[in-house]
């Protein structure tokens, strides 16, 4: 199966706005890929491409199909990319860390990452008792910023579209796209994209408003589309809701959020890595708690071996992922993609002297004083 990643930087497609910590984040996620799947393809632009090339990514690129792609909206770009392929593939976003191939093998033609906001409607609907509790509830933020605000403010046109499938709306089936695997049926997929691209041009103005409403855009409409358009799926989704269906079978690859880190920002122990993990030795799902204790029980475990998946939506920040994906290339492929990145920044900011947080941690944790070293041996 041919395993695909997108990059267009939103609203500036011909720049290069990359950050270094993200430049380790896309190293590892393609690195893994490129083990998994023996090569992984990046769709991008002449631009973007001729600037991954000097940091050193072993990626093969596609340039031509997002070669116009203005980046307005940041889902755009994937649509268009998938709409163009004509074979079975599994995309994988440039925030994903996959340890174990996942088994891509199962009854559903369309398999993505997880349920997005089941957790929270989950939380809402057993553990709010007022609508005051509801509203002021971080659960209810989400899903409004996510998927009801775009929704309700546009609701009348959404209605008046032909065909709207409105009937097919419920919050907590909606996936993460983070992964969208399609094995089969893609004409029908592709449909779908047509379908949802022409409520995008219907209201273009309102999609650019705010970067959140591409998750609109690609989660929210592509389900309910793709489930007026694919019984097969719309039945697998529906016997996941209800509890009737097997792990293997299931649309979605996790039935929660693969990972929560409680206490990232080490100022207070324990560190908690609260995990829902795919086994493909036994094809089910298992939960469980990593927990660290003390900064030395850290640093005598310190990778990522208990995952077999990592999505990292709202952890990209933290310099405690950073510095465990520096750890994971270097002990995985080698000090040279580390160096390779650094090396680049240095040069790009003219600052030999530059040591991000979280290679500072890295080199805390490890004892490893590969980025000092390196601003040593430049002076002398």
């Amino acid at each position: 199966m041919k395993a695909i990643q997108t990059w267009i930087p939103y609203r500036n497609p011909n720049e290069f706005i990359l950050n270094k910590d993200e430049a380790y984040m896309i190293m590892l996620s393609s690195l893994l890929l490129k083990k998994h799947y023996g090569s992984v393809t990046l769709y991008t632009n002449d631009i973007q491409k001729e600037w991954f090339e000097k940091i050193g990514f072993e990626y093969e690129y596609d340039t031509k199909a997002l070669e116009d792609d203005k980046g307005d909206v940041f889902s755009i770009p994937k649509l268009n990319i998938i709409k163009s392929i004509s074979e079975p593939f599994v995309h994988y976003d440039l925030d994903t860390y996959v340890f174990e191939k996942p088994n891509l093998n199962r009854k559903s033609p369309y398999i993505f990452s997880h349920p997005d906001v089941e957790f929270a409607s989950s939380r809402l609907e057993k553990f709010m008792e007022s609508p005051e509790d509801v509203i002021r509830s971080y659960d209810f933020k989400l899903i409004y910023d996510t998927y009801l605000e775009f929704y309700l403010q546009n609701k009348n046109t959404l209605d008046k579209i032909d065909g709207f499938p409105d009937n097919e709306i419920k919050l907590s089936e909606i996936p993460n796209m983070n992964i969208i695997a399609v094995t089969d049926n893609l004409d029908i997929y592709k449909k779908t994209i047509d379908d949802v691209l022409a409520i995008y041009e219907i209201l273009k103005p309102k999609f650019k408003e705010k970067r959140i409403h591409a998750t609109f855009l690609e989660q929210f409409l592509i389900n309910i589309y793709l489930k007026k358009n694919n019984v097969e799926y719309k039945k697998l989704v529906e016997d996941y809701s209800n509890g009737q269906i097997k792990v293997e079978d299931s649309p979605y690859l996790f039935s929660g959020i693969p990972v929560v880190i409680e206490n990232e920002n080490l100022d207070k122990w324990p560190l908690k890595f609260i995990n829902s993990q795919y086994c493909t030795k036994c094809r089910q799902e298992h939960k469980f708690t990593k927990e660290f204790k003390t900064l030395n029980d850290l640093k005598n475990d310190f990778n990522y071996d208990f995952l077999s998946y990592y999505h990292l939506g709202g952890d990209k920040p933290y310099p405690l992922v950073h510095a465990l994906t520096i750890n994971h290339i270097i002990n995985n492929f080698g000090e040279e993609y580390v160096t390779k990145i650094h090396n680049f920044w240095k040069e790009l900011l003219q600052d030999k002297n530059y040591v991000s947080l979280g290679e500072e941690l890295y080199e805390k944790i490890t004892g490893n004083p590969i980025f000092t070293n390196s601003i040593k041996k430049s002076v002398i």
